[in-house]
């Protein structure tokens, strides 16, 4: 296996270009991939509605694509094996430059994508709320994650995945009355995968919205704080000192971007001085 050290420019930020975004829904994560770097190409995950807000172009003018599944009528058999398989083709054939050429690959609705491994594990008893081993869960957590992997290692240059937010016990040992009321908003995943997505990526980013209207300001929660913990940026501590970002931003990935790039090049330069940077833009 091949290692790569921690002052490889390229690594980190191909690093901190893997993005988790959480939110309710309408609070503008399919919205926001308008403004990753095109071509943007990805999919809708099978049962997510998302995909109407759709932009058909990037904020740099190209094209934003994406590929969406037919509807599924989970009251009827189907061969969730052969649908989960399908999905990660897809995602597979997107990375490979099958659908055209891609900088940004997307995938919406990971929640989603999620209740398709489980059903190819216990026949699509989640579905129908059939009982199932529970021991099936372990086998879906694995094959969850070798997906997450399979596109947070591919080679296009962003990758940017969303999700439903929901509350989390803080202390799931803790079955008190008081204990149980003790929540903090994660991405909305079944047990341990809901906080154990957020050591997958580097930027995990909480959507929000207030006002309404053309007066409505979309921004991204980048650190915990109030009621959600389903936020945080790991990047060196000197990146962040230097970057001084707010709780809140802009939905704009084409400025963030900038932002984290700029500082890293600065800190980098600092600490190996006989070295250039290109900016990584």
């Amino acid at each position: 296996m091949a290692y790569s050290s921690n002052r490889d420019l390229d690594t980190l930020r191909k690093k901190f270009r893997r993005v988790l975004l959480n939110g309710p829904p309408n609070s503008g994560k399919s919205t926001s991939l308008r403004t990753w770097p095109g071509p943007v190409i990805g999919q809708i995950f099978p049962k997510e509605k998302g995909s109407s807000s759709l932009s058909f172009q990037t904020q740099d003018g190209q094209p934003l694509i994406a590929l969406i599944p037919d509807d599924i009528d989970v009251t009827k058999p189907q061969d969730w094996r052969s649908i989960s398989a399908e999905m990660r083709k897809t995602t597979i054939d997107i990375l490979a430059g099958k659908h055209g050429p891609v900088k940004t690959f997307f995938g919406d609705g990971i929640h989603k994508a999620y209740q398709v491994i489980l059903a190819s594990v216990c026949g699509g008893c989640n579905y129908t709320g059939e009982e199932f081993e529970p021991k099936l869960y372990s086998k879906a957590h694995s094959l969850f994650w070798e997906y997450i992997d399979l596109i947070l290692s591919s080679s296009v240059e962003y990758a940017v995945l969303t999700c439903w937010d929901g509350a989390e016990q803080d202390n799931p040992m803790d079955q008190s009355a008081e204990g149980k009321k003790k929540k903090h908003v994660y991405p909305d995943l079944p047990g341990q995968a809901a906080r154990k997505i957020m050591g997958e990526f580097s930027l995990v980013l909480n959507c929000g919205i207030e006002g309404v209207g053309t007066a409505a300001r979309y921004y991204w929660q980048t650190q915990p704080g109030g009621w959600v913990w389903g936020a945080g940026m790991k990047l060196p501590i000197e990146v962040t000192q230097k970057l001084k970002l707010p709780r809140e931003v802009p939905q704009d990935w084409t400025k963030l971007d900038a932002q984290i790039s700029k500082a890293l090049d600065e800190v980098y330069s600092m600490a190996n001085p006989t070295t250039t940077t290109n900016g990584g833009i």
